[in-house]
């Protein structure tokens, strides 16, 4: 089974933006990760900075869950 990388940049403001965005991230993370498709994730660098989610899984679409439509670039 191949492995996915979802490499992002934090958006400018990260830490004033309203917590449930962080809290619905996690939970879809948590999510991913009880179904067996995460494999690894955290911060780069500085927490505010960049981010790298690692998929386990037959296929791009459980990483591209994690993508804003049409934000995909491969």
């Amino acid at each position: 089974m191949p492995y996915f990388v979802l490499f992002y940049e934090v958006v400018k403001d990260f830490k004033s933006k309203p917590a449930s965005f962080r809290q619905d991230h996690l939970c879809h993370a948590r999510q991913a990760q009880a179904r067996g498709e995460l494999f690894f994730a955290g911060a780069l660098a500085d927490l505010t900075d960049r981010a790298l989610l690692v998929f386990h899984t037959e296929d791009y679409s459980a990483a591209e869950s994690f993508c804003p439509p049409g934000s995909v670039r491969g």
